[in-house]
């Protein structure tokens, strides 16, 4: 994905409001029937959920959520409870430009009876027409490119609104393998766990690939920061790849909208005492050439931009739960 604009939305209409931004809609894609023996429908859409995906509304800043696109109103699915694992969680997979990858991705993930749901962040390729012609997940569509972080931050609200249990995040670019899916839900499953961050570095995996020199040094650099200043024990600060206890993402703010975001995400998880797991996970890297944007390609521009973000958002003030704003839907 590739960074090219500031944050969309203001304070009080960004992902801990409703967590889709500005301009942002959603669509929901029916459950086709070869799903439908697979899930067991939750007995728990509101009368509120009813007359919001009945139709199209207008919330928080102009954000719009839209209806299936059968006109039928979206099933809120469990899939079945397997030994060990959580009963209730949702995949969020941003892309950009990703039309080479996101159907087999999308066909891989669903082998795990996860709901999906699919951050297209302004594509101009022809992912949104994949998308269109995809069963069975949701899909969140920013009219232009907002960047990775805005992506990640419309995916924790929306799991919020929907009362998930747990929200796996995931990248598009078969860099991660949807079947370490289980291994995540069945560590959530123990219990005990807010955060479980995946490690490409901690890995005992035998077929892994080598990241970028560049990539790996200032992975290493900020991991090391990280753990002396907040005193953590992260082996891989900049996967992708992880599972988050949706009740813990209230305790975050994120505005960041770029790559830098981990590093406001790990100064805010630090400061609630959100609690830490890694879990290893291979190292892939199918494409070593794909970039960033812009100046972030120079290393030493990505590294002082990474940098800049952690002091600033180590002197922010504490997250807070925001007020309702007059005139939107309210967040329960």
């Amino acid at each position: 994905m590739v960074n090219s604009c500031p944050i969309a939305c203001g304070p009080a209409c960004g992902p801990s409001s409703w967590g889709v931004g500005s301009g942002a809609s959603v669509h929901h894609s029916t459950c086709s029937p070869r799903l439908r023996p697979v899930f067991r429908l939750l007995g728990r859409v509101s009368d509120r959920t009813v007359a919001r995906f009945g139709g199209l509304i207008r919330c928080c800043g102009g954000s719009t959520i839209h209806r299936g696109v059968s006109g039928t109103k979206l099933p809120i699915h469990r899939f079945e409870v397997k030994s060990g694992m959580v009963e209730n969680a949702l995949v969020a997979i941003p892309v950009f430009n990703e039309e080479r990858y996101v159907s087999r991705v999308l066909a891989e993930t669903r082998r795990y009876d996860c709901d999906i749901l699919v951050i297209d962040d302004g594509s101009t390729d022809g992912t949104a027409d994949i998308l269109r012609r995809e069963a069975d997940i949701h899909v969140l569509t920013h009219p232009e490119n907002r960047g990775y972080g805005m992506s990640l931050a419309d995916a924790f609200g929306f799991a919020r609104k929907q009362d998930y249990e747990w929200l796996i995040t995931m990248d598009c670019d078969e860099q991660h393998e949807p079947s370490c899916i289980p291994a995540f839900l069945k560590l959530a499953g123990e219990g005990g766990v807010d955060v479980i961050s995946g490690s490409r570095y901690a890995s005992t995996w035998t077929d892994t690939s080598a990241a970028p020199e560049d990539r790996r040094a200032i992975n290493r650099r900020i991991t090391a920061i990280l753990n002396e200043r907040l005193g953590l024990s992260l082996t891989d600060a900049f996967c992708g790849f992880k599972a988050h206890r949706v009740a813990s993402l209230a305790a975050l703010r994120i505005t960041i909208p770029g790559y830098a975001m981990p590093m406001q995400f790990w100064v805010q998880a630090a400061r609630a005492k959100l609690r830490i797991r890694e879990l290893p996970v291979p190292l892939i890297y199918n494409d070593p050439n794909r970039y960033f944007g812009g100046a972030l390609d120079d290393p030493a521009v990505r590294m002082a931009h990474y940098l800049e973000v952690f002091e600033a958002e180590l002197k922010a003030p504490p997250v807070s739960e925001p007020k309702a704003r007059a005139g939107c839907l309210p967040c329960h």
